[in-house]
């Protein structure tokens, strides 16, 4: 009876299991990429410092006892989102909604706290990460998805209902119940208009949005002072840190991670590749005397910034399959992944969210603190507004500057297709399509794909056939065009992309 809002189909992938089909090729680290990609890096000194000493690999390593208190406050922080959220909005929020605010933290260059996952708490306060989420649920979530008209007067009776317990208690603007008035108006017809029904529904949201700035400011307050004393209480580095025991098994199907009562789980082709990468970085510990404890707090740190539920998160951060990369190197001589993490990279130096551990395994920090110069890169952020806002952002100033300085530069571009008529299209989307360095872009449309899993590590799903389309935008300065050729050479090679897509799924 009415459209699928954007918020009812964003995010909904599904796994797609392959298990009997061939892994090929899975990570390329035969390229120079420093060469190919030049960039100022700011964990420059900290690679150097795990290449010459191992007492340095050691001080550098968070230990696993920090990382098991990290993973103890974030789960905390989690349950009290939920409960601050039932105080203040009688509503609870939706599972991926915090893991935005984790996302948009990391994705800072100022760091208020030096801890590396909660680096600034305040970003609260001037952004609208988890406002514009609560939002558009309040005071309940708003659909444009109706069976039938019997469906949409139960809705309409269930959201005055919502409306009443706010006004019952005097919270609520003298506007709502004229705005009520004309909400069931619109009712009135055998067969109501549901866009002037939805419409209707939002102006009665707007007349309670005193009450709803008002829980936010709590909200926002409470969780910023949770945040900062859970950070206060950071335990020092004891003697017998370095060496607390991790002991990894091989099992059938995957290996096991242990110390004392946690266990985590890692594919065997992952630990494999994570060992590669260890020994190529961190050259200073060839007996691998860290290695263990540097393989626990990486699987920690990315479960615990995931989430608790299984598969969530994943879908925040998932990774162009290695048959797409093959081609980019080929067609576009792409050197560098923006947004990756050391189970996911296809190359051995990447950008990724948590240097402090994922510099062991080749990360050159966050994608928005490296300092690009020349080169082709290929960005596919995690699926959050905020962040692909911030890319789309990033790769137009970078490549203006580069047109500047006379320098080539190129970017492929993986985002996810959020565009409804119910909704302004997203910034991210405006601004890669209105640019002038745009040379090619492309659509996948939903279910013709796969990607790989952002938690392939531990899960046997390695790839998802995604229930949103994929757009690629192939974006480029003057000097840039020598990756990718003539204009008719570029739109080609983005239809092989969407090709290569699709031939996962068959």
């Amino acid at each position: 009876m009415g459209r699928r809002g954007r918020n009812d189909g964003r995010r909904r992938d599904a796994p797609y299991r392959e298990r009997d089909r061939p892994i090929i090729n899975p990570w390329n680290f035969l390229l120079d990429c420093k060469t190919l990609c030049p960039a100022e890096s700011p964990v420059d000194s900290s690679a150097e410092a795990i290449q010459s000493s191992i007492d340095e690999v050691d001080r550098l390593m968070p230990t696993v006892s920090e990382e098991m208190w990290r993973a103890d406050i974030v789960l905390k922080l989690r349950d009290e989102y939920i409960k601050i959220c039932k105080d203040q909005l009688h509503t609870r929020p939706r599972k991926e909604s915090f893991n935005r605010w984790l996302f948009e933290m990391v994705a800072e260059t100022p760091k208020s706290s030096a801890d590396p996952v909660l680096r600034c708490p305040e970003v609260l306060v001037s952004s609208s990460v988890l406002e514009t989420d609560l939002y558009e649920a309040f005071p309940i979530p708003l659909t444009t998805l109706f069976d039938n008209v019997g469906h949409l007067r139960q809705f309409a009776a269930e959201y005055k209902k919502a409306v009443s317990d706010w006004t019952d208690h005097g919270k609520a603007s003298e506007d709502v119940p004229a705005a009520l008035a004309a909400m069931d108006k619109t009712l009135e017809p055998d067969r109501p208009d549901v866009t002037a029904f939805v419409e209707a529904c939002k102006t009665v949201r707007a007349t309670l949005r005193p009450v709803f700035d008002s829980a936010m400011r709590s909200i926002h307050s409470h969780l910023i002072q949770t945040t900062e004393a859970q950070l206060g209480t950071r335990p020092q580095r004891q003697e017998g840190d370095s060496t607390a025991a991790v002991t990894i098994t091989e099992g059938r199907d995957d290996c096991a991670v242990d110390h004392g009562n946690k266990r985590l789980h890692i594919g065997k082709l992952h630990l494999s590749k994570l060992k590669e990468l260890y020994t190529r970085h961190c050259t200073a510990d060839p007996d691998l005397v860290h290695f263990n404890r540097a393989v626990f707090v990486l699987l920690l740190r990315y479960n615990t910034f995931f989430g608790p539920s299984r598969f969530q998160g994943r879908a925040f951060h998932a990774a162009a399959p290695e048959a797409v990369f093959e081609h980019l190197v080929t067609a576009f001589g792409v050197g560098m992944e923006l947004f990756a993490s050391p189970t996911n990279c296809y190359f051995s130096h990447y950008c990724s969210a948590f240097p402090d551990i994922d510099v062991f395994f080749g990360s050159l920090g966050s994608a928005f603190d490296l300092g690009i110069t020349s080169g082709s890169y290929e960005a596919n952020p995690p699926f959050t507004l905020e962040v692909m806002d911030r890319t789309a952002d990033l790769v137009n100033a970078q490549l203006e500057r580069a047109e500047q300085a006379g320098v080539p530069l190129s970017f492929v571009v993986f985002v996810p297709v959020w565009k409804d008529p119910d909704f302004p299209i997203p910034h991210y989307h405006q601004a890669l399509e209105t640019s002038k360095f745009l040379r090619a872009q492309n659509v996948t449309p939903a279910g013709d794909y796969a990607f790989i899993s952002g938690g392939q590590f531990d899960s046997r799903s390695r790839y998802w056939r995604c229930t949103h389309a994929t757009a690629t935008y192939v974006l480029q300065n003057e000097q840039g065009k020598v990756f990718g050729g003539s204009d008719e050479d570029v739109q080609n090679k983005v239809k092989e992309i969407d090709q290569i897509l699709r031939n996962q799924v068959r």
